[in-house]
Parts: structure tokens; sequence; C-alpha cells
């Protein structure tokens, strides 16, 4: 089967009423396994504005109490977020789907689809993301 054709079927299953995870999970070693494609999870729905703003917070806070290796570790976070969020709109992601380039298939997840929090757990499970 060609990976384009997997890609389409797992996009459906995001929605479908009649969800099957064997056919899932059969379609993902299919990739993996046959075709070697590495699954990638973006999870915008993590890495959002609300965190963003978290992590400015903490990180100020820990500056204001002089815990500079705190502070480090919060400005890196903030990096990671600000990336997933710039990512997200340059490409104008606004709900979960499956995205094959090159030897990998992206997961773009929001939590806006009827079964997408299915596929990252079996996704999450399958492949030890």
């Amino acid at each position: 089967m060609p990976i384009q054709e997997i890609v389409e079927k797992l996009n459906q299953a995001l929605t479908n009423v009649d969800f099957n995870k064997d056919e899932v999970e059969n379609l993902l070693v299919l990739l993996t396994e046959h075709q070697q494609v590495k699954v990638k999870i973006l999870d915008f729905e993590y890495y959002n504005e609300e965190r963003l703003e978290y992590a400015k917070n903490e990180k100020s806070k820990e500056v204001k109490f002089q815990n500079f290796e705190q502070a480090a570790s919060w400005r890196h976070r903030e990096k990671k977020i600000l990336k997933y969020i710039e990512l997200r709109k340059e490409f104008n992601i606004k709900k979960s789907g499956f995205h094959f380039e090159e030897e990998f298939l992206f997961f773009f997840y929001l939590g806006t689809e009827k079964n997408d929090k299915q596929l990252k757990e079996i996704i999450i499970n399958k492949f030890k993301i």
C-alpha cells in the first residue's frame, strides 16, 4: 500500500465513528516496519500560548530570586514552546492530522478531533515516544 494512502487512512481514523484500534496499529506497522518511516508527535495542545506565558512568569520569578540555573531551565522551556507555536502558525495548523514528509510521519496533535487522543496514546505506547 502506498505511503500516501496509509496517511489518508490515518487521517480518516481521526474522525471515524467506528474507531478501529487494530486497523490503526496495522497501518502504523506498515509504515514503520515495512516502509522504514519514523513517527513523531508534535503536541500543539501541550505546547501552547498559556504554557508559554507560564514559562515566562516562572523564569521571571527565578531571576528575581537570583536562581539563575532555574531561570535558564525555564528559558530553555520557553524557547521550545515558542518553536512549537511558531511552527503551528507558520503552517496554519488548526486541527489534528497526519503529514508525511521524507522519512517521517508527523502527527500534529491539537486535541480537536474525535479520536485524536486515542491515536496519540497508540503512538506513544507502540513506539515509546
